[in-house]
Parts: structure tokens; sequence; C-alpha cells
């Protein structure tokens, strides 16, 4: 077991060479590392025993901590790209960086496919619709406000998964941002 990435050896095969690769790299080295391996033909297993998540986010953090955050945008965008499925699994940690960056920039186009990312699974990401919430507030955007609060209520008010105060922190928290 790779104690440090929490993976098996050997399974699939590359994999460690994959990480010991990663590990030898600079952050530019890394992304051409991770442009090169969203643009392979990988079967499924490969990317989850990867732990692309982990990868992804670690690269964004560091080129951010540079002062590169449009890098890192476009690892995410390039990410989302190629491989939405591995995009999807954890949009809403993914969405959450795109969400801070666009909506000062007023991009309404990228705010509404966050809005739709939310609304096609608001159970897996109720904590990042309350910051979204919050983020829209404090750019004015009421529209996008009205439209991620009513779609994710009603989903989530049939939901076995939440809690009955996590739908009242919902609720007043849309009304507040309303007003």
């Amino acid at each position: 077991m790779r104690e440090e990435h929490g993976i098996a050896t050997g399974t699939p095969e590359g994999i460690d060479s994959w990480w010991d690769k990663n590990d030898d790299l600079e952050v530019d080295g890394k992304l051409v590392l991770l442009y090169n391996t969203f643009a392979r033909e990988e079967n499924a297993e490969f990317f989850g025993v990867l732990s692309l998540f982990e990868v992804v986010d670690s690269a964004f953090n560091e080129l951010a901590e540079k002062g590169r955050i449009e890098d890192g945008i476009k690892l995410l965008e390039k990410l989302k790209e190629q491989r939405p499925a591995q995009y999807m699994a954890d949009y809403q940690y993914y969405d959450y960086y795109l969400l801070h960056y666009y909506a000062p920039l007023g991009e309404k186009e990228r705010l509404q496919e966050i809005i739709k990312h939310f609304a096609e699974e608001p159970e897996q990401g109720i904590d990042h619709i309350t910051v979204a919430l919050d983020i829209f507030r404090l750019y004015g955007m009421a529209g996008e406000i009205l439209q991620l609060s009513r779609i994710a209520y009603q989903k989530l008010k049939k939901s076995d998964e939440n809690m009955s105060w996590g739908l009242d922190d919902l609720e007043q928290r849309a009304i507040f941002c309303v007003i």
C-alpha cells in the first residue's frame, strides 16, 4: 500500500509510476502530467485509484498559493471538459472554486452551469449551496439566489438524507439573501 496516497501498489498497472512521476515534479510539470492524463484513454478504475480529486485539488491550491489562480481555473475547466464524469464526482468542490472566481467577474453563463450542477445533486453539495447563496448575495445576484434556492429547496425537502434544520437554514438563508 502506498501509504502517502492510500493506494494499493500495482493496481491498476501504471498507477505507481504515475504517482512517482507526480511526486518528483514542480507545479508546471504537474499541470502537464495532469493535462496528458486527462487526454489519455483510461478506464474508470484507473481514475478511481488515482484519487484524481486529491491530485487536482493539490495542484489547484499550489497554483493559488503562487498567485496563479487563472492557471488553476484552466485546470478545472480542462478537467470538466475532458473528464466530465470525474469532474461531477466531486463537482461541489471544483464548482466552489469556480464560483469564487466567476461571480466577481459577473460570468452569468458559468454561474448558470454551476447552478445546474447543484440542481442535479443538491444533497451532495448542500453545504456549498449555502455558500453559493452568500456569494450571489455579495455580488447582488438576486436572480441566481432565487433560482438556486427554489431548485435546491424543492429537491431537498423531498430528500431523506437531510436534517430538517438544514432545510430551515437553507430557507432562511434564501429569504435573507433575496431581501
